[in-house]
């Protein structure tokens, strides 16, 4: 079981501009820790993930990806670029494209080019995803153009290691898809039993010091 915090309620999920932190890129942030995700917000999402047999997590801190992969996500950007804006921009970078209206054998010879860059010179497999992701947009965009290439080479998400504050060790899930979530069920967690109430605080606060006051009275009486 995952879960993920959230101040928002709803029925699915979508990938969006978060509030919350997205240092790992567009995707779906989830954890193994229900006290991980307290952090994010009032309502507690308990969900699933689609199974696939063959599943394969991508690291946030080496490259796995082998050249030919990249050069698939890289085709499925130039693909995209051309659909919406007319020119292969991710290829252009690189080298002129030998067609701005479609993969040809030329724009096929580029994208193996720079994939060959990419996986020698990034430290991670999701730097890769993300630098490919970019440039597409936002992190809908990213999503859209990406996740089905992912989903075909078996990737649906990425895993990092995580440390608590009381040492407890955790995971967050970073999952490229929305669709690859199910939620099992929803909570709202009563934000009052978090966070103490000001009388109360305030009145043990008065009766330390009045402790104190008696404790350093009884020595002066010495």
């Amino acid at each position: 079981m995952l879960y993920h915090g959230s101040n928002e309620k709803f029925d699915k999920f979508e990938i969006r501009e978060s509030k919350n932190g997205t240092a790992l890129g567009f995707g779906v942030y989830l954890t193994d820790s229900p006290e991980r995700a307290k952090i994010y917000g009032k309502y507690m999402y308990q969900v699933h993930l689609t199974e696939d047999p063959e599943n394969r997590e991508v690291s946030t801190n080496k490259v796995t990806l082998n050249q030919s992969e990249v050069t698939k996500m890289i085709e499925a950007v130039a693909q995209k670029q051309i659909d919406e804006d007319g020119y292969p921009y991710v290829l252009s970078d690189w080298e002129e494209p030998s067609s701005e209206t479609e993969i040809d054998e030329g724009n096929h010879m580029i994208a193996q080019s720079i994939s060959e860059n990419i996986v020698t010179t990034n430290e991670s497999d999701i730097d890769i995803i993300n630098d490919l992701g970019n440039q597409v947009g936002g992190r809908a965009s990213a999503s859209e153009c990406l996740s089905p290439i992912l989903k075909k080479m078996h990737i649906h998400y990425a895993v990092k290691d995580f440390q608590l504050e009381n040492g407890d060790k955790t995971k967050e899930y970073i999952v490229f898809n929305p669709k690859d979530i199910q939620i099992s069920s929803v909570s709202e967690r009563n934000l009052s039993l978090d966070t103490p109430n000001k009388e109360k605080t305030d009145l043990a606060r008065k009766s330390k010091l009045m402790k104190l006051k008696q404790l350093k009275q009884r020595e002066l009486s010495r």
